[in-house]
């Protein structure tokens, strides 16, 4: 009976789900193409975007946690890690060519890159590491480490930075790894670090004190950069722009300042659990990846055109059912264990260069419908299944159209 009735779910599946993908904005719902077997597994999605029937590809791949992510912008790569998969991965800029650059590593955490040499910071085993950007020749730098995050390297200086929060601490190393130096002997939760190679400095995240610091290179002027911030996680400088970017998992939002602490502002007004963030100057790109949706995103250095660049829609997508424009509409849902919303542009219709999302949300999701200068985006009423009982949730008003 238990048999039966999935295959009749996935039989409705596979008759309503080019429907459902029209009503949330595929224009051609013939791009959507699934394998229907024990699951319906997503081989690509393309969406369209714009007037003119232009159409981005969302490549779709494993992501678990990806954390850490740095772009080196002398060969137009960018590379992450994930702590879920407990590998590190590179793709071009746009995407492209994803490969595992370390099929192994037990708990990746922060990521820097320069010269042909990607070095790591892992929590799992205390250390950190570097290997050739093609995955050879690969070394333990420093070990006997308590809990290594965020890493930076500063190739002028010849020096190696990380954060510990096991030891509330910040490190300097040679980039050989040699030559061990305590530079901040006390840091609450130091995270995220940065280096500005022009103005020599050097910046961090604390999560224990909700700040963002910084100081000289070798240490000293230990002082706030930013007074507040809920729950800061990933830190990136742009010495060329002068600017310095971070993610705040508190807000859920990507935010920039001078790198004098001017001229804070907030450049993306939701991301779901922002955690590492990387600044392509060369490009004018900034890229972050995002441990709730197992996405990595990119967009213009002010935050516009934002976009999905490598993405995870899961292995298994299941069906359940939203109410869409006031009708029933069948619904593609990544998990039983979450809350999935649909958004649609508050005009209705995408304009010129706006894309319509179709992406896994929370019902504690803020409703942003009469404030569009937050977020273009309009939130749903929208269902959830536990183990096939589903069980309506309505987290906001509705007002009919």
């Amino acid at each position: 009976m238990q048999a039966l009735s999935r295959k009749l779910m996935l039989a409705i599946a596979s008759l309503l789900i080019p429907v459902v993908l029209a009503d949330v904005g595929i224009a051609d719902p013939s791009v959507f193409k699934t394998h229907i077997d024990k699951t319906v597994s997503v081989a690509n999605l393309v969406q369209q975007t714009g007037s003119k029937g232009s159409r981005r590809l969302e490549r779709v791949s494993r992501l678990s946690q990806p954390l850490g992510i740095a772009v080196d912008n002398a060969t137009g790569k960018l590379y992450w890690t994930d702590s879920g998969t407990h590998k590190i991965y590179s793709a071009n800029i746009d995407g492209k060519g994803q490969e595992i650059v370390v099929p192994w590593t037990p708990n990746p955490r922060g990521i820097a890159v320069d010269k042909g040499k990607i070095y790591w910071t892992d929590s799992g085993n205390h250390q950190i590491h570097r290997v050739n950007a093609d995955g050879s020749g690969r070394e333990i730098l420093v070990s006997g480490l308590s809990a290594p995050q965020g890493i930076a390297i500063c190739i002028a200086a010849g020096k190696l930075f990380w954060t510990d929060t096991g030891t509330h601490q910040i490190y300097r190393a040679n980039l050989n790894g040699s030559g061990r130096q305590i530079l901040i002997r006390w840091s609450h939760s130091p995270r995220g670090i940065a280096i500005d190679s022009v103005g020599r400095k050097l910046y961090w995240i604390d999560s224990g004190s909700h700040q963002i610091r910084r100081s000289n290179l070798d240490g000293s002027g230990n002082q706030v950069f930013v007074k507040w911030v809920p729950n800061p996680q990933g830190i990136a400088v742009d010495d060329v722009g002068g600017k310095i970017y971070w993610t705040d998992s508190g807000t859920h939002q990507i935010h920039r300042a001078n790198l004098d602490g001017s001229g804070s502002e907030s450049l993306v007004k939701w991301a779901y659990n922002p955690r590492g963030i990387a600044v392509d100057s060369v490009g004018g790109k900034i890229y972050w990846t995002d441990s709730r949706t197992h996405q990595i995103y990119r967009a213009d250095l002010d935050g516009s055109l934002l976009e999905v660049l490598i993405g995870s829609l899961e292995n298994n997508i299941n069906l359940s059912a939203a109410f869409i424009g006031w009708k029933w509409k069948a619904v593609v849902t990544p998990s039983l264990s979450t809350v999935d919303s649909i958004r649609e542009s508050t005009s209705g219709r995408p304009s010129s260069g706006e894309t319509k999302l179709n992406n896994p949300g929370e019902s504690r999701m803020p409703d942003n419908r009469n404030n569009p200068s937050r977020s273009p985006l309009r939130i749903l009423p929208h269902k959830k299944f536990y183990n096939g009982a589903s069980q309506a949730f309505w987290p906001h008003s509705q007002t009919k159209r």
